[in-house]
């Protein structure tokens, strides 16, 4: 009976901790390049021509670029601590428990949602 009683406790406690756990890894990102014909790349990746909508994880900063002929804009997405990041800490601190859910992708949000890639010569485009 007393580990039942000790595990009804933990549980709650734990949840408290680990909220990203349930949140999404991936995270959609718009791209809109300044030519609507330019070629779109997400970390070196072919990701199509003109605007695009990338699912992206969470878990690291991602590189962008838009290309047209011999002419290239680039931009980055980096990351931040998500809302359940933040709770996810101050439960942490709260509770004395380790930070598990910091672990997890979802912990994190992807900075900017919409990435505007401006190609200096445009002219290459046509």
């Amino acid at each position: 009976m007393k580990k039942l009683i000790s595990v009804a406790l933990l549980v709650p406690f734990l949840s408290l901790t680990s909220c990203s756990l349930g949140a999404p890894s991936h995270q959609n990102i718009n791209i809109i390049p300044s030519a609507q014909n330019a070629t779109v790349y997400v970390d070196g990746n072919l990701v199509g021509e003109g605007p695009q909508t990338v699912s992206m994880g969470k878990s690291q900063e991602h590189s962008i670029m838009a290309k047209c002929g011999d002419s290239a804009g680039t931009a980055n997405v980096t990351r931040s601590f998500s809302t359940t990041g933040i709770l996810d800490l101050i439960g942490g601190f709260i509770i004395l428990v380790p930070f598990i859910g910091l672990t997890a992708p979802g912990a994190w949000k992807l900075n900017p949602p919409t990435v505007s890639v401006g190609i200096p010569d445009e002219s290459a485009c046509n």
